[in-house]
């Protein structure tokens, strides 16, 4: 057997090795699981999950502008009505359903409407739902008032401590300046999240063009109270699908963008469509706008526009709560609230927590709990291979016990790999390496040539030799 053969054995042998390491460490690898261009929605359902109500009902006539909340063992919507009594007679109102897949059981926890019309600035007639932040452990809800021809519009805040009492601000916290005649249906989201700042986008109408021209951004720094304009973020688009109207939108943080969702109209129907941005500055349209557009089926509620568009990720699914009407006039019909889901799969929004442990400068096995937003246990090795965890982000509390308890406060970030070492006694041993499958394939490569060049040469050198020896037998010969 020579020495190349040997080699390559040699090499063989280790490949087990290389395998295994690539797939312990490149598991770890936290992945965009959203392609944040190519969201599409399909129907859960033909039906509306929540019906326009009964006659005389606070939302007789209309429920629209959604947005949900999971509790943990429930989930709350908050949503628009309008009675028919008067035509604007807008209200805010909340629901709760079981926290299933998919979400479409819905009912009144306690009487609505829990918000109306009713500072003077107000004008009593119409109260539109905008969008709710937890902040601060509060709930703030800001909202859109006008009179009964929404001549003009200003925005306001409310906050609650248990998400359905809620105290009113008693000034509106943003009012129109420079070119706007209108300032109305704010979506707010909290970004960084735990920055403590907020971000608002916001309709605006001017005189020079008096229906919703797209979408401005705001920024406040005090909880909401007063706003910073920093300009527009998305516009109308001339000849296409949103070139008329860019109206209500929902704001949601999802695999580190923030999705703008809105609706728009052309001239002769609603349809549904978003942004992107991963600072919350400069916005993106999605190219395959719009992305949820009415019913084809003759007759369904939502065969003739749809609207106010809300998105919300409950485990790993991909929620569109939407509103649809058949009516050919999209201001005129009756609203109810439909549900949608995007295709495919949508990963978690989550980050990975590794979790090591060491006695005297070696790994040891026990038993680790893990306690924060989420609660989990397992047990660590004797080699540095971590125990791993994929966690909502937020700040845990990693303990174990191997002679005497240990515990260590870590926070896990979405999208990144937080590691923490309970440290019995002894140095704290480093872990492994990231990725250490490139050094192995470098120094292979550097012994599979050295090992070829070697061959090489000793198998001249032997040429050489048997060649001379034959020479001087043939010169014998002679």
């Amino acid at each position: 057997m020579n020495w190349l053969s040997l080699f390559i054995i040699a090499l063989l042998a280790t490949l087990p090795a290389i395998d295994c390491t690539f797939l312990r460490y490149s598991a770890l690898a936290i992945t965009r699981p959203v392609d944040p261009n190519s969201l599409t929605f399909e129907r859960v359902q033909v039906d509306p999950i929540i019906l326009h109500g009964s006659v005389g009902s606070w939302y007789e006539r209309q429920i629209f502008d959604s947005q949900v909340f999971d509790l943990g063992t429930k989930l709350r919507m908050y949503t628009t009505g309008m009675s028919s009594a008067v035509m604007n007679g807008e209200t805010i109102g909340i629901w709760e359903g079981p926290r299933n897949q998919p979400p479409i059981s819905w009912s009144q926890p306690v009487p609505n409407p829990i918000i109306r019309g009713t500072l003077p600035w107000e004008h009593g007639n119409a109260i539109r739902l905008g969008s709710v932040v937890k902040f601060n452990g509060k709930y703030v809800l800001f909202y859109t008032a006008a009179d009964a021809q929404a001549s003009f519009s200003c925005i306001g805040r409310a906050e609650s401590v248990d998400g359905i009492t809620f105290s009113k601000y008693s000034s509106p916290v943003m009012t129109i300046s420079g070119d706007e005649n209108t300032v109305e249906t704010p979506a707010v989201i909290e970004f960084p999240q735990g920055s403590g700042v907020l971000h608002m986008y916001y309709g605006w109408r001017s005189n020079a063009y008096p229906l919703p021209s797209g979408v401005r951004h705001a920024k406040s720094t005090d909880g909401g109270y007063s706003w910073t304009k920093l300009g527009t973020v998305v516009n109308r688009d001339s000849g296409r699908w949103d070139s008329n109207i860019i109206e209500w939108r929902s704001a949601t943080f999802l695999d580190g963008y923030i999705f703008l969702f809105y609706e728009a109209y052309d001239g002769s129907t609603y349809r549904i469509g978003y942004a992107y941005s991963s600072d919350g500055i400069i916005f993106t349209k999605c190219t395959s706008n719009p992305v949820f557009s009415p019913s084809t089926t003759p007759g369904a509620f939502d065969s003739g526009h749809v609207a106010t568009p809300s998105i919300f990720l409950l485990d790993n699914e991909l929620y569109l709560f939407y509103i649809g009407t058949d009516n050919s006039s999209p201001w005129a019909g009756y609203f109810s609230i439909g549900l949608a889901k995007a295709r495919g799969s949508v990963g978690p929004d989550t980050g990975v927590l590794r979790v090591f442990a060491s006695y005297n400068g070696t790994y040891i096995i026990t038993s680790v709990t893990v306690t924060g937003p989420q609660n989990v246990e397992g047990m660590t090795t004797t080699d540095p291979s971590p125990l791993s965890f994929s966690l909502t982000p937020g700040t845990y509390l990693v303990s174990g016990n191997y002679f005497a308890p240990r515990s260590e406060s870590v926070a896990v970030v979405k999208g990144q790999i937080s590691d923490v070492t309970l440290n019995f006694g002894g140095p704290l041993p480093p872990p492994p390496p990231e990725l250490p499958l490139q050094l192995i394939f470098v120094v292979s490569a550097v012994a599979l040539v050295a090992g070829l060049v070697f061959f090489a040469r000793r198998r001249s050198a032997r040429h050489f030799s048997i060649s001379r020896r034959r020479g001087k037998h043939r010169r014998r010969l002679r």
